[in-house]
């Protein structure tokens, strides 16, 4: 018997939209799915990798329960029963003689999806949730909710209308986001100007209208000099900025400094390129695009960074145009109920997170700084962490080992909850095997 079921892929956090052939009961295809706009079947090779992921036999495949010391090698095979009953044992022990703001939980984070873990560990009692976008995409989330009053991931970008798009870093055509690059590659072939700076030549460089080899680190200082040239030559949409913009003046007198010539000397781009761009920019709004890239390339300054590439695209009036930035719609505006959050019926901890008692939290995210986490089970301090759950994410993997032997010395019950085997999972003392995305029914957060 065969079918099709059309999901949503799991390979990486890009989210293609997929269609699945299963026959008896196997996946035996997997493409892009045709009815999705940008998406036309294509799907990169890691998407079309999940056949391959979902029937690997060394992924785990049952519970495994530590039998020797921590990193060992030595466990054995148990029932689900046996490992659930073993873990709420433990943690209770743990709650009972440290309270319950001595476990945490460390997940990959996303959307309703996420909500579940949020879920379990605040049911706990414990106010410690933490997920992997405190490594990852913050300093740009943070950016654009400073601004915007929402993260990132709901700006999306309409590339196939633009008439001009600008990247840092974000190599479209060497990328994982196939509608992206559909989407980008669109907008070229109908005339649109696509100016690129990485200082990597690789394949996107080649699609360019102008490339640009800049210096690693001198984003922001290009950003700035653009901003300074828009203003000074008054290219900005003046009709916007007058309706929606606080503290233009202030804007003028911080970047009065950074002109082109300025940028010129950081980044090796020449100020001529950058006055030309700053004038192609305003000809081509508000059908343009500067896209932040993903997280910045993690710079020291990438927060800075995304948040005037947010200022230039308003600058250039395309928030909600056509070929500009769009933002996600809530039920709300269309007049319908949103989902209820999970949480909605358990009420928060009375303790504080790692990071509130340090006085060191985020101004609007649910998750903590991982940093923080793990200085608390090293410290025991400002209170100490003896229960550690990890779902779907191996932290330890980018670690030195002295770093993780200093975690584990803190820590008396690591839960490793993997699709696959990983560092942290080695060093576990349970390893619950979780399913892969083709397995499981999920409600999943874009």
């Amino acid at each position: 018997m065969k079918k099709e079921v059309f999901s949503v892929c799991g390979m990486c956090s890009a989210r293609c939209p997929i269609r699945v052939e299963v026959t008896d009961g196997k996946v035996t295809w997997i493409e892009g799915n045709p009815y999705v706009a940008g998406i036309e079947r294509a799907l990169c090779a890691r998407g079309s990798a999940g056949v391959i992921h979902l029937y690997d036999s060394e992924r785990p495949q049952y519970p495994m329960i530590k039998t020797g010391e921590r990193g060992s090698g030595e466990w054995k095979k148990a029932t689900w029963d046996e490992a659930l009953n073993y873990v709420a044992e433990r943690l209770t022990a743990i709650r009972d003689r440290y309270g319950a703001k001595a476990i945490a939980l460390l997940d990959r984070g996303g959307g309703i999806f996420g909500e579940m873990q949020r879920v379990f560990i605040r049911a706990i009692g414990s106010p410690n949730y933490f997920n992997h976008d405190d490594f990852c995409r913050k300093n740009v989330d943070l950016a654009a909710q400073t601004l915007f009053g929402i993260p990132r991931n709901q700006i999306s970008y309409d590339f196939a209308n633009a008439k001009h798009i600008v990247s840092f870093g974000r190599a479209f055509f060497d990328a994982l986001a196939v509608r992206e690059a559909n989407n980008v590659l669109k907008a070229i072939e109908n005339g649109a100007k696509f100016t690129y700076f990485d200082p990597r030549v690789n394949v996107t460089a080649t699609k360019a209208t102008k490339y640009f080899r800049n210096r690693p680190g001198s984003d922001y200082a290009i950003v700035l000099a653009l901003i300074h040239q828009i203003l000074k030559e008054d290219l900005y949409d003046k009709d916007f900025v007058a309706k929606f913009f606080v503290g233009l003046d202030t804007l003028e007198n911080f970047v009065k400094p950074y002109s082109p010539k300025w940028a010129e000397g950081i980044s090796e781009v020449p100020e001529e390129e950058i006055i030309k761009l700053a004038k192609e920019l305003s000809e081509a709004k508000p059908q343009v695009i500067i896209y932040p890239y993903w997280f910045g390339a993690r710079y020291k300054d990438s927060f800075y960074y995304a948040r005037a590439v947010y200022i230039l695209n308003a600058l250039l009036g395309n928030i909600e145009q056509k070929g500009g930035l769009i933002f996600a719609k809530s039920p709300k505006e269309v007049g319908a109920k949103p989902l209820k959050s999970l949480l909605e019926p358990i009420p928060p901890p009375k303790e504080k997170r790692i990071e509130d008692e340090l006085g060191k939290g985020f101004l609007y995210d649910g998750a903590g700084h991982i940093l923080h986490l793990f200085k608390a089970i090293k410290t025991g301090e400002p209170y100490p962490i003896k229960a550690l759950i990890v779902y779907r994410y191996d932290p330890f993997a980018g670690m030195p080992f002295s770093d993780i032997k200093e975690i584990l010395k803190g820590l008396e019950f690591l839960v490793h909850i993997p699709v696959d085997y990983g560092t942290t999972g080695w060093f576990a003392d349970i390893i619950l095997p979780e399913s892969t995305y083709l397995e499981r029914d999920d409600i999943i957060g874009l």
